[in-house]
């Protein structure tokens, strides 16, 4: 959880942990209108 990636829709680094949490943000955002639509998070190694 500790390992740093590039965040593809913020582009930059983060751990696992705190883009997994933004993403829960995002998604609530999406769910209550706040955001028009849901960027995804999609990692590929």
């Amino acid at each position: 959880m500790s390992e740093t990636l590039t965040h593809p829709y913020f582009e930059y680094q983060v751990s696992r942990r705190k883009a997994i949490r933004q993403q829960a943000i995002l998604l609530r955002k999406a769910i209550t209108g706040e955001l028009d639509e849901y960027h995804a998070l999609a990692v590929c190694r």
